[in-house]
């Protein structure tokens, strides 16, 4: 009798991790893209980049859009699987990556499921981020027609 008693336990445990893994992955609601943004870094003297990515945070404000911030995706900048990682971890269906390169910013929109790049964009000029942050934004909104609510436009 005891040994039914603890697999009843342990059925019910394993049934409110499976449901709890569905409402997580599920909490974005029907329709909404799920969008990780990495910490962007920029060289010194450029511009910070709590104003890039605050303005990119921004700009995903008044779209069904779901988004996880630099400061949760941090652990996953410069790891080889880190993007699938932060997929699978958070339920993402792209991550927003900029990285710096003599002087030039590269953005890029990764499928978070193969790892394939959607879109990309590079900024030479450094000195605006939140043109730059209000710029990506516009373009990942636009690449994934995402609407953006009345009230924010």
């Amino acid at each position: 009798m005891l040994w039914l008693v603890a697999a009843i336990v342990v059925a019910m445990i394993l049934a409110a991790l499976a449901v709890y893994n569905v409402v997580d992955r599920t909490v974005a609601g029907l329709g909404q893209v799920r969008i990780g943004v990495m910490p962007f870094q920029p060289p010194a003297g450029a511009a910070q980049p709590d104003s890039i990515t605050g303005a990119i945070l921004q700009g995903f404000g008044g779209t069904p859009a779901a988004v996880v911030g630099p400061t949760t995706t941090a652990a996953y900048a410069g790891s080889d699987d880190g993007v699938r990682r932060l997929g699978d971890d958070f339920g993402l269906d792209f991550v927003l990556n900029g990285r710096f390169s003599d002087g030039r910013l590269v953005a890029e929109l990764i499928r978070a499921s193969d790892g394939a790049q959607v879109w990309m964009a590079s900024y030479d000029d450094l000195s605006d981020g939140q043109r730059i942050g209000r710029d990506i934004s516009q373009q990942v909104t636009g690449v994934l027609a995402l609407q953006v609510s009345p009230e924010r436009r």
